[in-house]
């Protein structure tokens, strides 16, 4: 049908052309009948021409007009005439967020509070089970009076030509298909369709959040976030290529990196499952309610007449420390502050081979190992005991602060903060030389000498990541941004780590680059910065993750932190969450690794011996099963004991 303003379209009385895009042409008209402006959308004559796709779209028709939310721009109805189908939805004058961010990248709080309004579309979309999957910046309507409209919601689902439900594909996508000739728009939908759409795979309410993190990176940085001169190219950026998270503004706070970041996981899986995470923490930090951690301003603050180049103030508790990196004024000194929380009475740090205290990524949780695993949060006394983790070692929270991985009794573990049994992820017999859980999906460690390896965070085979020369070993592998490049502790003497590197290795040609020449422990800061320990200090420096350079500096942060230099893994017992806050334990605060002896039956059952909780390096049956002879290195030295597996007391024998 041709179109021709001043004509009537039933009782839309049709003004002029609005524009034209894969789901057909768009025109300004008047609702004769409520005196109200409407947008006409003339829809392609490949729906009206086969029978299943208008049944489908007459049903997604009826409901997405079921929806009703200030965000989202509603339809009015479907019509046909003269066989020809249109839709009559609600006009939004502005321009759109294409045309906005042609200008340029906006500013940190127009950008999120505009992020803001289109989760809140999605989440009231989601809910009634309506999905986009076609959102970019050109179906984003900016009003002026600031209210931000979503376009096309569901219409990407009811134009298909498939009639199955197996998402979006460059052979169904509408604005693919019915505007093929129009480079621009192709090339337009393909940047923003997740992995799984792009692949023709079943998509569900995640691909819409793959692609709000691809419109909030552009509204961040002004480019999209992946960039191709062809559809075949820029589909095999979406399946392939990492974000360049160094794009992003130093302002951008820390919750909003790793927003984005959980966002584009490829993985659906790993992928934030639910707009209204998203969601909520955008109101969080639009409403200040989190600190922000970007790119810390040096500052001077004094301790001991020493300058610092970090403002902070440190919170101990009681072996426990825990550091704020806030960036101040640099005029304004922050005072260097200590609180204290004491362990449960009788216990103390044990495992002391890996790190033995963690921090959540929000700050809000410690996990530590006394006795097995124990969580607590930092905003009460209460601590909890994971069940069935007596032997856990070298905790690690995972990117959304919701679980901790663990090694214990040849298998690596997951808990939920939340409860339930530790969940095991893979067997590995040979305890890890430090573990960190990955933005992309993935659980790192270190393995001895035989290089650095992961392992799906959903469970599966561990696969080597990168190797080592004879008589090397890793430690607490980390990816840095982008993911080519694995920051870790390099050790040639697996009993001294007193003269470990740090560096970083290459996954594409196993090139390797010396950052750091005497350290361990090292982590990579969203703040910019580099942590790791020499001897018993620790340290901060500027870092660069694009070219992997030092870039000021070195200062000392705390220098009485737990290492553990005789042993097999390198290890220094601190970490520092995304936001900043540093948790370590000092060496008076660990004493010897202590542990309770237990005895394992034939059956399977576990009996924890009544002898008191001592640092036990070895310990053996008498031949006739009856007792047990034990080597501990205690504060007063090292001792054998004997004692009867079925009565109190030990006897000292040297």
């Amino acid at each position: 049908m041709q179109i021709e303003p001043g004509q009537s379209l039933l009782h839309y009385h049709i003004v002029d052309k609005l524009g034209e895009g894969g789901m057909g042409v768009v025109w300004r008209a008047v609702d004769t009948t409520l005196d109200r402006e409407a947008a006409i959308k003339l829809l392609p004559p490949s729906v009206g021409n086969d029978a299943e796709r208008l049944a489908r779209f007459d049903r997604e028709a009826k409901l997405l007009a079921s929806l009703s939310h200030p965000n989202i721009a509603g339809i009015y109805g479907a019509h046909e005439v003269d066989g020809s189908r249109f839709l009559a939805m609600e006009l939004v004058d502005g321009e759109d967020l294409a045309e906005r961010l042609s200008r340029g990248p906006l500013p940190l709080e127009e950008a999120l509070g505009i992020a803001r309004q289109i989760a809140l579309a999605f989440e009231a979309a989601h809910e009634s089970g309506v999905i986009h999957r076609d959102l970019k910046p050109a179906n984003v309507k900016l009003s002026s009076d600031g209210q931000v409209k979503v376009l096309d919601f569901g219409l990407a689902k009811a134009l298909s030509p498939d009639a199955s439900n197996s998402g979006v594909n460059l052979s169904n996508s509408p604005t693919l298909t019915s505007a093929g000739t129009v480079a621009g728009m192709i090339l337009g939908t393909a940047a923003y369709m997740s992995p799984e759409q792009a692949k023709g795979k079943s998509v569900d309410r995640r691909a819409d959040i793959w692609s709000f993190g691809c419109v909030l990176y552009e509204c961040l940085t002004g480019r999209s976030v992946f960039q191709a001169d062809t559809v075949s190219e820029m589909l095999a950026e979406v399946l392939k290529s990492e974000p360049d998270w160094s794009a992003l503004p130093d302002s951008t706070p820390a919750p909003i990196r790793r927003l984005l970041r959980r966002c584009l996981q490829r993985d659906p899986a790993s992928r934030t499952h639910d707009i209204a995470d998203a969601r909520i923490i955008l109101d969080e930090v639009l409403a200040g309610e989190i600190e922000e951690s970007s790119t810390t301003t040096v500052v001077e603050a004094k301790k001991s007449g020493m300058p610092w180049a970090l403002g902070v103030a440190a919170l101990l508790l009681g072996a426990l420390g825990v550091w704020f990196l806030k960036p101040v004024a640099p005029t304004v000194p922050t005072p260097d502050v200590h609180f204290e929380m004491v362990l449960p009475t009788g216990k103390q740090f044990s495992a002391t081979y890996n790190r033995v205290v963690t921090i959540s990524p929000d700050s809000k949780w410690v996990a530590y190992i006394s006795e097995g695993l124990v969580l607590r949060p930092l905003n009460n006394n209460e601590t909890r005991s994971v069940e069935g983790t007596v032997g856990a070692r070298a905790p690690a929270f995972s990117p959304d602060s919701q679980q901790v991985a663990f090694w214990e009794s040849g298998h690596l573990k997951r808990v939920a903060l939340e409860g339930g049994p530790p969940i095991v992820v893979t067997a590995l017999r040979q305890r890890p030389m430090g573990i960190h859980w990955s933005d992309d999906g993935h659980i790192y460690f270190g393995r001895a000498d035989q290089g650095i390896w992961r392992v799906a965070q959903s469970g599966g085979d561990p696969e080597p990541v990168l190797p080592l020369e004879k008589g090397e070993f890793a430690h607490g592998p980390e990816p840095l941004p982008g993911g080519e490049w694995i920051l870790f502790s390099l050790g040639t003497d697996v009993r001294s780590w007193l003269d470990g590197k740090i560096v970083a290795q290459s996954r594409k040609n196993n090139e390797r680059r010396v950052i750091i020449e005497r350290g361990r422990e090292v982590r990579y800061l969203p703040s910019g910065h580099l942590t790791y320990v020499q001897d018993d200090t620790l340290f901060a420096a500027p870092f660069d993750p694009v070219t992997l350079e030092v870039t000021g500096g070195a200062v000392a942060m705390e220098t009485d932190v737990h290492t553990s230099s005789d042993e097999e893994t390198g290890a220094a017992s601190y970490d520092i969450s995304d936001d900043g806050v540093l948790v370590y334990a000092p060496p008076a605060g660990m004493g010897a690794v202590t542990a309770r002896l237990s005895m394992l039956d034939k059956f399977g059952e576990i009996r924890t011996l009544p002898f008191p909780t001592r640092r036990y390096n070895v310990a053996r049956f008498s031949p006739d099963g009856q007792r047990i002879v034990a080597h501990t290195a205690d504060i007063d030295g090292t001792h054998l004991w004997v004692m009867s597996v079925d009565r109190d007391g030990m006897q000292r024998l040297t």
